[in-house]
């Protein structure tokens, strides 16, 4: 039985010829692989690929067609707007369907590649933008194949190499030049993978096993709940058959297939067609009219559907505008963009294939309406999967889109752990256009962005965007949960915050109330009096004995904490809360501030300090009121004036005086920010101006550019058709005069040859590029190539008479010159 021939895929988008040219170069045309190149072609230009590769390799190169059979040294060319795939050896094409659906040729063809070779499939991603690739090469690594990634540092765009790597997929990263070398030592069965990076050790288990997760699949599962994710390790650790969480750990560490089953169970991906339909009935009555009033030919409705698992969701939403345009005779524009960090349900959403079971929340007429039935399954239709892209995102770390007229993540939110909640809310919260809508499961809130959210429906958890404004948690970014000294004690600190968590609900309401109030006994006796306040300067916590210090009065109740306190306080404490608002990490203090305390002068130091760099406390600022030894009591005036209504007199001057510095330094502070932040707003100002000089310089340069690569392209296309024209002209002239002639270059390899020569030299057309030494003529002339090779250095022409078939003809061998008067080859003719 004859060998598998092993099949290297190629793919490569924007900036990927030039790689393609270095691996061709240093390819060896004997290696016994057959090679599939897949680009993204315009269906608007023929491709010259093949016509470009011929310079640098001389393997013979095909354009595939329908059940064309793959064979060694061979390289084949996908045509535009067309899905290849592999099968049994086989090559085949199939149009792609609706163009304004996104076609992804590279991720089509590795997975058949996946599918028909497994562990003899071998993929590779050249430079290119987008992720095309990415899904496929998990594909070949799933199989047990193998995925060479181009360096991205290396890669014009290093979008499509980037993803990759990123993604933890790829075998080996390294230069074109040097894959062919990689591929000869796998085809010597020599290992080629890298080392793996080596995992941070760690006491904990279950943190080893989330950080060995982060490496794979790029999923930070440290800022899941740890409870929920412990619990799904142990079910793991049952169903495996190990002692402890420790074994487990080990088993992970040296099984893939492990890993991959415990990823595929910690992404929960409990979901359906219109999962709680009253849900989706308020969503519709509350807000679709709104969002479907903006839409127009030029405005699409913008839709994100955050954690869409196997696509149940996203179609019910797109089913959901679809209904709506219907019965408002509207034309629908909409864009649906569907995102999950498991690659497995993307393909499963892309393909929109479901089985009845799934169907059952449907309508027999939404099922007929926007369903195809096929083989007892049933497959969404054309017109509504165009409404939808399907992309890998992960939300703890990837970029939000933007401009969202309504952003979906329903039972999402419950699983991650609270810093990383209000860090998702508030990348929705970014994404949404001003009136978006946030539509949350029935178990979720906005928690601590409430303010910027109007409730739309309380019990189903739609919710409106309120104001346009920036939170400072839209542009923070969350460390990862094990990586990197600073990210790992940031950690530890949450691990600790959730230990001290668990420990309390483990106890009982009783222990728990003992606790309470002998932490409020301590604080009573030994803090001194405080407020806890938060951004927007209110109370929020008060400690010790601070209650002589406030002021209530009469009217509208306020909790801002400079309305509570007295004038003298009142002053000092807001310059405090503005100061740290400005310099977070600097506390702010002043000494020896005298103010009245039921009718007794203190002296009292006031101090603003943030509670420390956690994120989670960042919106915090903790204000003391320490108060030193009093002041003595004045003495009662007397009649006559001695040396006590001195002393008197002395002591309040003394007081004024000290009050009169106090206001003195509070106004110079005062002074002192204002002059720096008008400092600033001016610096700032003519930033902002220079930044939008040099961005309409840019732009006109951009247009300038763009009218040259128009240019540029229209002269190209010119001369494109000019030399069509005359390759066209000199194959009619060459089958027009019946003589048989041959083109050869300086190595003796076959340019080009007229029909009447394939007869006298017994030619198939895909003898182009071979040696004209390796044709079995049918005639005798024994000193053939010699004359060709001396007519080519330089020679005299040769003319010999042959015998064909009893016919008698006259064969030249002429010299082939340029322009220049170079010998470059020779032409034979019959």
């Amino acid at each position: 039985m004859a060998k598998r021939i092993r099949v290297v895929a190629i793919g490569a988008s924007a900036g990927g010829l030039e790689p393609i040219e270095q691996f061709f170069d240093a390819m060896p045309t004997d290696s016994g692989l057959a090679i599939v190149v897949v680009q993204h072609l315009s269906p608007d230009f023929k491709s010259m690929m093949d016509q470009l590769l011929a310079r640098h390799s001389t393997m013979m190169i095909r354009h595939a067609v329908n059940e064309m059979k793959i064979e060694a040294n061979v390289v084949y060319l996908n045509p535009p707007r067309t899905d290849l795939t592999i099968q049994g050896g086989k090559l085949y094409t199939r149009e792609h369907g609706d163009p304004e659906i996104l076609g992804l040729p590279i991720d089509t063809f590795f997975s058949s590649l996946a599918q028909d070779r497994g562990s003899d499939a071998i993929g590779i991603i050249f430079s290119g933008t987008g992720s095309d690739g990415t899904r496929g090469g998990q594909a070949i690594r799933d199989a047990g194949g193998t995925l060479i990634v181009q360096d991205p540092a290396l890669a014009k765009f290093d979008s499509m190499p980037r993803s990759a790597v990123d993604r933890g997929i790829a075998s080996l990263i390294t230069a074109p030049s040097e894959m062919p070398d990689a591929l000869a030592r796998l085809m010597r069965g020599e290992n080629i993978e890298m080392a793996p990076e080596i995992v941070p050790e760690d006491d904990d288990p279950v943190t080893l096993i989330t950080s060995l997760l982060q490496r794979r699949y790029g999923a930070d599962f440290g800022y899941y709940k740890q409870s929920t994710v412990g619990r799904r390790i142990r079910r793991r650790a049952l169903l495996s058959h190990t002692r402890s969480i420790e074994d487990y750990a080990e088993l992970v560490k040296t099984e893939p297939d492990e890993l991959e089953l415990l990823y595929c169970d910690l992404l929960i991906g409990v979901t359906s067609f219109f999962r709680d339909r009253e849900a989706f009935d308020s969503l519709a009555r509350s807000s679709l009219p709104d969002l479907m009033d903006q839409m127009s030919d030029q405005r699409a409705v913008r839709v994100w559907v955050a954690g869409c698992a196997s696509g149940e969701e996203p179609y019910s939403i797109a089913i959901l505008l679809s209904e709506y345009a219907r019965q408002n005779g509207l034309t629908l524009n909409a864009k649906i963009f569907a995102t999950d960090i498991h690659f497995n349900s993307l393909d499963v959403a892309s393909a929109g294939i479901y089985s009845p079971e799934n169907l059952r929340a449907l309508s027999g007429e939404l099922i007929e309406r926007y369903f195809d039935s096929i083989n007892g399954e049933f497959q969404v239709k054309q017109s509504l999967r165009k409404l939808i892209v399907f992309s890998p995102h992960n939300l703890i770390k990837d970029p939000p889109f933007t401009r969202i007229d309504l952003v979906s993540c329903r039972n999402l939110l419950i699983y991650l752990d609270d810093i990383a909640q209000r860090k998702v809310l508030a990348l929705f919260h970014f994404a949404l256009r001003e009136g978006g809508i946030l539509f949350l499961g029935p178990s979720e809130t906005t928690g601590e962005l409430a303010g910027e959210f109007e409730t739309k429906s309380k019990k189903w958890r739609i919710f409106r965007k309120s104001s346009d404004v920036r939170l400072r948690e839209s542009t923070e970014l969350l460390p990862l949960s094990y990586s990197g000294s600073d990210a790992r004690s940031e950690h530890a600190r949450l691990n600790e915050s959730r230990r001290l968590h668990n420990l309390e609900a483990h106890s009982s309401p009783a222990v728990r109330q003992i606790l309470l109030r002998a932490y409020d006994a301590v604080l009573a006796k030994y803090a001194p009096a405080g407020f806890l306040v938060d951004r927007s300067g209110e109370v929020v916590h008060i400690f010790g004995d601070a209650s002589n210090y406030i002021k209530v009065g009469s009217g509208l109740f306020s909790r801002r904490l400079i309305e509570l306190l007295p004038q003298d306080l009142r002053v000092v404490v807001n310059a405090g809360l503005e100061r740290t608002s400005a310099q977070r990490s600097i506390p702010f203090q002043r000494n020896s501030l005298a103010t009245e305390e039921n009718g007794v002068r203190k002296t009292v130091t006031v101090t603003v300090e943030p509670l420390g760099d956690n994120p989670a406390f960042a919106d915090f600022r903790l204000v003391t009121l320490r108060a030193e030894k009093p002041a003595a009591a004045p003495a009662a005036p007397m009649i006559d004036v001695g040396e006590a209504d001195h002393a008197f007199f002395a002591q309040r001057i003394s007081e004024l005086e000290r009050d009169l510095r106090t206001t003195e330094e509070n106004l110079q502070s005062t002074i002192e920010e204002l002059e720096t932040s008008n400092e600033e707003l001016q610096a700032t100002n003519e930033e902002l101006m220079a930044s939008n000089e040099e961005l309409q310089s840019t732009n006109e340069e951009l247009h300038s550019v763009n009218e040259e690569l128009y240019t540029v392209s229209a002269e190209h296309q010119r001369k494109i058709e000019e030399l069509t024209e005359l390759t066209e002209d000199m194959d009619n002239l060459l089958t027009a005069t019946d003589i048989g002639t041959i083109f050869v270059d300086a190595d003796k390899n076959i340019r080009r040859f007229t029909p009447a020569a394939a007869r006298t030299f017994n030619l198939v057309p895909h003898d182009t590029g071979r040696p004209l030494g390796h044709i079995a003529f049918r005639f005798s002339y024994d000193r053939l190539i010699d004359d060709i090779d001396a007519v080519c250095s330089g020679g005299e022409a040769k003319e010999k008479e042959i015998q064909v078939d009893g016919r008698a003809f006259l064969l030249r061998i002429l010299p082939y010159k340029t322009a220049r008067e170079e010998n470059v080859g020779a032409v034979v003719t019959v």
